[in-house]
């Protein structure tokens, strides 16, 4: 028997970490997030599908041509079909009325950053009509009616200390309507009505579902996890649909675009970047993952969105990437009523 010399050594960590790259994303096709510890692992499978491309690209250039045409292959059909569903399809915005037209922001403030001051001064920058906000603590709440309070005198806040304080300030009256702490554990959305200068009413869902590193999801199990996130998106098709107004959901989704549960919202929900989104669509982390030595982070993942229904179009959609101390990005989100 040869020794394994340095060069067979890569060969078969070539042939073994290709091989178990396709078998992941093989069953991330086929079975989808139905395993919770399956679908924590598919969060990342776009980068699998990357790396793998990378192993195929290795093999070749080591004359490795059966393995990488395999390995190429594997990629690109597990690639195809994330490709066709959830492309940017950009369509030309419809002209409307200005006053048929409104802004929302949106922000995960992150309950360890220090101030909401970037925050603010992006709120300056861009004076949206309504803002969204999650992760929303007593600290955050005064720092916002301080600044720029008096711009916005309508407002529904539940600041709480930790990741479940939500609130909605507004330009426009606004009136709460609902919110939701089941499926789940903590509360992960609030609902306001938006009465819009034409006297038309919107509703708002300003969200924080379910994160899958939470306590209670391994306390409860990863599988229930995932489900509880389905349920809640559920929870909100069933009551938009019910209550027949121009609707959005907005806020910090915890799951990403390769995920059962966005094809689940996109089955009756446009997502809003879709539509109008430029550049990366990635919202998080912008800092402190892994490790808090890190100080800023490559965006990886795309957690936050806007979706809204067919009563709604999107005008433009922004992802501002300006740090603000939150580990994840604000949206910017510019809507009109199309009927």
């Amino acid at each position: 028997m040869q020794p394994l010399t340095t060069t067979r050594m890569t060969t078969l960590f070539i042939y073994l970490l290709g091989a178990t790259l396709a078998v992941w994303l093989f069953l991330w096709r086929r079975i989808g997030d139905k395993w919770g510890w399956l679908g924590l692992a598919n969060a990342w499978a776009e980068w699998g599908v990357y790396l793998l491309a990378g192993v195929g690209i290795t093999a070749l250039l080591r004359k490795e041509k059966a393995a990488g045409v395999a390995l190429l292959g594997t990629a690109t059909l597990a690639a195809l079909p994330q490709w066709m569903e959830n492309g940017n399809t950009k369509v030309l915005p419809v002209t409307v009325a200005p006053q048929r037209t409104f802004t929302v922001f949106s922000a995960n403030l992150f309950k360890r950053n220090p101030s909401m001051a970037q925050h603010i001064a992006l709120i300056r920058k861009t004076s949206p009509d309504i803002i969204c906000l999650q992760e929303f603590s007593p600290r955050f709440a005064q720092e916002l009616l301080e600044s720029v309070g008096h711009e916005y005198p309508y407002r529904a806040l539940h600041p709480e200390k930790g990741s479940y304080g939500y609130g909605v300030v507004s330009r426009y009256p606004i009136e709460e309507t609902g919110s939701w702490d089941r499926p789940g554990i903590k509360a992960w959305g609030q609902r306001v009505q938006v009465i819009l200068p034409t006297e038309q009413a919107v509703e708002l869902y300003n969200v924080h579902l379910f994160p899958p590193m939470a306590d209670d999801a391994f306390l409860n199990g990863m599988t229930w996890s995932f489900r509880a996130r389905e349920g809640q998106i559920e929870v909100m098709q069933k009551e938009i649909a019910e209550r027949g107004l121009p609707a959005l959901v907005i806020g910090d989704c915890n799951f990403n675009d390769t995920s059962d549960a966005y094809r689940h919202a996109i089955r009756t929900w446009t997502d809003s970047w879709r539509v109008a989104g430029h550049g990366s669509r990635y919202t998080w982390p912008t800092l402190a993952f892994p490790t808090k030595r890190i100080r800023y982070n490559p965006r990886m993942l795309r957690l936050d969105y806007c979706f809204h229904n067919e009563q709604l179009t999107t005008q433009a959609f922004q992802i501002l990437t300006e740090r603000t101390g939150s580990d994840h990005t604000p949206l910017l989100a510019t809507l009109a009523l199309s009927v």
